[in-house]
């Protein structure tokens, strides 16, 4: 599953899972660090206050991977879905970025980057719904 949020994009797998089965941990993967540490820090909340651990993975897909608890995510997204209030989502990833800039988490150009690779993303898909509606027309 890949997701969008405010603190990152993430795709969310279940590590070797037969078909159909659940498992208790589920791997989050990050292309950049600092979606995975701001999630994973607000996973804390949600794990008594306890560190979850995450590695850098060369040669993989995603460079960055974390082992978390189902439920920590089920009540990460949660909260997540309960506390939205932004109007337009780009917008606020752009607003979450500057703070983290401005707190010292993030290079300045990591804002850019990220808008760019969002933009991208979004026009890719809009450019998909169109080719959709032109085979409907």
């Amino acid at each position: 599953m890949w997701i969008f949020t405010t603190d990152g994009f993430f795709s969310i797998v279940s590590p070797n899972s037969v078909k159909g089965a659940k498992t208790r941990v589920l791997v989050v993967r990050a292309r950049k660090e600092e979606d995975l540490h701001r999630l994973l820090c607000h996973l804390e909340e949600f794990n008594d206050g306890k560190v979850i651990n995450y590695e850098m993975t060369y040669g993989r897909d995603y460079l960055f991977r974390a082992r978390v608890p189902r439920k920590l995510l089920q009540a990460y997204l949660k909260k997540y879905v309960t506390d939205l209030n932004y109007p337009n989502f780009k917008a606020e990833v752009e607003r979450v970025d500057k703070q983290g800039v401005l707190g010292g988490e993030l290079p300045a150009t990591s804002v850019d980057d990220r808008m760019d690779a969002y933009h991208r993303v979004w026009s890719i898909l809009r450019d998909w719904q169109d080719k959709l509606i032109s085979l409907w027309g």
